[in-house]
């Protein structure tokens, strides 16, 4: 994800670059789970999504990363009643 999104040996395409992210963040990994959510919440690659986004950030932190700044992923309106 982070070659697509950086443009790191290939052309810069951040819908590719999210893709990954996804996928990544699917199979647990709580780095691709923050791109995910940085992806949705910013924009890039896809349309802004806040809850899409909380939903990510939520299982990045779940496995213990960092929350600075991200207080705003537990308020009540950003949660989903469905899973993933």
């Amino acid at each position: 994800g982070n070659s697509f999104f950086f443009g790191w040996g290939v052309p810069k395409d951040k819908k590719m670059a999210l893709s990954y992210y996804e996928l990544a963040a699917t199979l647990g990994d709580p780095d691709a789970q923050q791109q995910t959510g940085y992806c949705y919440a910013n924009g890039k690659g896809t349309k802004v999504d806040k809850k899409k986004a909380a939903r990510y950030y939520r299982m990045a932190v779940a496995q213990g990363a960092q929350t600075f700044g991200l207080s705003w992923i537990h308020k009540v309106g950003f949660f989903f009643l469905s899973p993933l």
